[in-house]
């Protein structure tokens, strides 16, 4: 009678723990959805935020919690790309809201094209875009419209995101937009064109179009314009037909702390229907340059190891040529640290000249590309029509040539031991005086046309922004720009692979693991009976 009383008082016991047991489980589950954590085990933390993110959302003001607004049309989850988008989004919008402490509130809502067109409309009229989901089976392609986008909304204003349809640079992007809204003293950048023969709103109007993306304030300065005084970083392109007055000016800037990214040729390419041809640069901003201590030679550079081939002929009928003279920088020689440059794998160059730099300065720079040693230049009578370049042996390679440098230091005014010319302006002149001599920041690069709208690509544009975030000294985003790129495994392969895959990953998570827990609880529940058959066989002894 007492050993059945104690039967019955292990059972219900063991049922008590195992109710405690299942309850502790489904109450540590509801916590965890409730607080959204998780461990990011990809290697580049794909999947948290950044620490620059996490110091630009302490810059909101507590007092005005900033609102950003996720939409995406339901149509997104039903492709298998868009769909991992989207929940990347929407991770990585929680992970903002948990990492600003509530500074951020996210909103996330998808929409049905059907059901909620007024609210579409609204959101279009806002600035939404929509874009084509392309799905083909076997023969038949469908195409569905979709819609993915944010909305931002920090005390009086707001900001949209019209379109987001992958995950590489999300953070990067979204950063950029709260930057805008958070930080009231940006940085102003200031824009002087100057390339032959070529306008910025038809042949670089990328080159502002960029500025204008990731900085609050563009300013387009005029040749002969005098540089404002709250302009911190100058972007020069070309230097056709610059004066004594625009030298003064691009000088006595520098010299007051102003930064530049100058992106100049040696020599002066024109380009008509007819022809290309090459004449020695004598713009007065080269000589400015060379008082600096950094010479961009007259030359031209061709790379017979490494470059982009020329293609040439009519409709369908086309041939790639070798075309030396349109040089790419390879991996293997961008600077390994320097962040400008460190993570590019390539870089297009058309028409490049070399730089070098006097030895006074050089503890002061920092080379960021050069060729390959199978280089060679040409200094005089300029050949660039391609049937030149078919036979390699024809010009050897002889030495590495330099490409772009940063210098950071000080410099001596162009002005210092010169007098000014009679042709200057002189209202351009501070009440002060001429600045003697300065601190300042310049990155160079001898190629102008690597901007040029119909060969500027990702890399160009990645070099390009990453300058001038390193100048206005929003460099720590760089890190940042390219963050994403997930993998999709079970994408990969063909149909029946990815099948076999998805069969075996089903498998392994409904029958398998179930399977071994189940064998696991029958040996636990073995070893325990055999256990309580020898305690009572001890105890009838």
């Amino acid at each position: 009678m007492i050993a059945h009383e104690e039967t019955k008082d292990k059972f219900i016991k063991s049922w008590i723990i195992s109710i405690c047991i299942f309850l502790n489980i489904f109450a540590f589950i509801i916590i965890l959805n409730l607080l959204f954590f998780r461990i990011d085990m990809t290697h580049d933390k794909s999947y948290s935020v950044s620490k620059p993110t996490i110091e630009l959302l302490n810059k909101i003001d507590p007092e005005n919690p900033m609102i950003i607004e996720y939409y995406y049309l339901d149509k997104c989850k039903e492709f298998a790309w868009m769909a991992q988008v989207v929940k990347y989004i929407e991770d990585m919008l929680h992970e903002y809201e948990t990492a600003s402490g509530g500074l951020v509130n996210v909103i996330i809502k998808q929409l049905n094209y059907e059901k909620n067109r007024s609210e579409i409309d609204k959101l279009e009229k806002q600035g939404f875009q929509s874009f084509q989901l392309r799905q083909t089976k076997e023969s038949e392609a469908k195409v569905f419209l979709g819609y993915s986008g944010l909305l931002l909304k920090y005390k009086n204003s707001q900001q949209v995101i019209p379109m987001v349809f992958q995950d590489t640079g999300f953070e990067y992007n979204l950063d950029i937009e709260i930057k805008k809204m958070v930080e009231t003293e940006g940085n102003k950048i200031g824009l002087l064109f100057a390339v032959e023969n070529k306008t910025l709103e038809y042949d670089f109007s990328n080159v502002y179009n960029l500025l204008a993306q990731d900085y609050k304030s563009v300013e387009i300065i005029k040749p002969q314009q005098q540089i404002a005084n709250d302009i911190g970083v100058m972007v020069i392109i070309g230097a056709s037909n610059l004066t004594d007055t625009d030298i003064l000016n691009i000088d006595q800037f520098l010299m007051s702390g102003g930064k530049a990214f100058i992106a100049l040729n040696g020599t002066e390419i024109t380009i008509t229907d007819n022809e290309i041809k090459a004449e020695p640069n004598d713009s007065k901003l080269i000589d400015l340059l060379s008082y600096y201590g950094i010479k961009i030679n007259k030359d031209l550079v061709g790379d017979n190891d490494y470059f982009t081939p020329i293609t040439h002929g009519d409709g369908s009928q086309t041939q790639q040529f070798r075309y030396p003279i349109w040089p790419k920088i390879k991996q293997d020689n961008f600077h390994k640290h320097n962040i400008i440059v460190k993570d590019l794998p390539r870089l297009n160059l058309f028409w490049p000249s070399s730089i070098e730099v006097d030895d006074n300065i050089k503890s002061n720079v920092e080379l960021l590309f050069n060729s390959t040693m199978n280089s060679w230049n040409q200094t005089k009578n300029f050949v660039l029509t391609y049937e030149d370049y078919e036979d390699p042996e024809k010009r050897r390679g002889i030495k590495e040539f330099n490409f772009a440098y940063s210098f950071k230091g000080k410099l001596n005014s162009y002005y210092k031991e010169r007098n000014i010319p009679e042709s200057i302006n002189k209202d351009f002149i501070s009440k002060k005086g001429i600045l003697r001599e300065g601190e300042t920041q310049l990155i160079i690069v001898s190629n102008e046309y690597l901007l040029y709208n119909n060969f500027m690509q990702d890399n160009e544009s990645t070099f390009f922004l990453n300058s001038i975030d390193t100048l206005a000294n929003t460099y720590p985003l760089i890190q940042i720009r390219n963050k994403g790129k997930f993998s999709r495994p079970l994408d990969k392969g063909s149909k029946e692979q990815k099948e076999i895959k998805r069969t075996i990953i089903i498998a392994f998570n409904t029958i398998i693991i179930p399977v071994l827990i189940l064998i696991m609880g029958i040996l636990v529940f073995i070893s325990r009976k055999a256990k309580n058959k020898k305690i009572k066989e001890k105890f009838k002894q």
